[in-house]
Formats: structure tokens, sequence, C-alpha cells
């Protein structure tokens, strides 16, 4: 663990239960010691799935948890997610930093239009406009 300190509040935190606490840790191992290959050959189910039934997580913390932080990130439903997927996402931010910039999620598009226009010369980049197809 990156801050061991962080341990304490996380135990504390009133989202799940002490059980659901504990069943984070094999999740964790399995992240840690698997490489990105081994996790890619893993057989395939619904993340959904995954958390309920290989991890044993409860619906109360997988509704708490999991599903705001990864519907935030795939923007589906838990069982239209890859449990590959979140495996290896799960080993990502376990193992690295997460970070957002000053100016939170807006300034997102906004830094990679900047960036874009520094990078593409004679390309429009069209902002604030419907998408459809």
């Amino acid at each position: 663990l990156r801050r061991p300190m962080d341990l304490f509040s996380a135990v504390l935190s009133p989202v799940g239960t002490f059980v659901d606490k504990v069943r984070v840790i094999p999740l964790l191992y399995h992240v840690f010691k698997s490489s990105v290959d081994e996790i890619f050959d893993e057989a395939e189910t619904s993340t959904l799935v995954a958390l309920k039934e290989r991890w044993g997580f409860s619906d109360q913390f997988i509704c708490q948890f999991f599903a705001p932080f990864l519907q935030g990130i795939y923007l589906a439903d838990l069982n239209d997610q890859s449990s590959r997927m979140f495996h290896f996402i799960f080993k990502c931010f376990s193992e690295g930093s997460a970070c957002l910039p000053e100016g939170g999620m807006k300034a997102v598009p906004k830094q990679l239009e900047a960036d874009l226009s520094n990078f593409i010369s004679g390309m429009d980049i069209a902002t604030g406009c419907s998408v459809s197809g």
C-alpha cells in the first residue's frame, strides 16, 4: 500500500461492512500478483458477476462504492462491463496514482482541446456540438 495510514480511515469508513472491507484484500492480492496479460487471459464475466460471485461483495458495498466509481469511468452498468477490464482498472488504480486537473472533471476536455491544438495544425476542433450516429 502506498499510504498505510489510510488503512485506518478506510476501515472506519461508513461505506461497506467490515466483511466487505476484508474481502478487498484477496482482490488486491489478485491484481498485484497478476500481470496484465494474465488478467486478460482470465475467463470473462461481467463486472457485476465478478464482484458478487468471485469476490463476494455485498449489494450495499457494490451500490455505494463500486457502481458509482466504475460507472463513472465506463458510463455503463456493471452488468455491461468486462470483468477483465475491471481487474485491469483496479490494478492500475491500486498500483498507480489517480488525479484530476485543478478545475475538476470539466477541465479534462479543455485540457485535451488545448493539447490537440498544440500538436495538430489545420484541424478544426468543434466543442459544444451534439453527437449523432
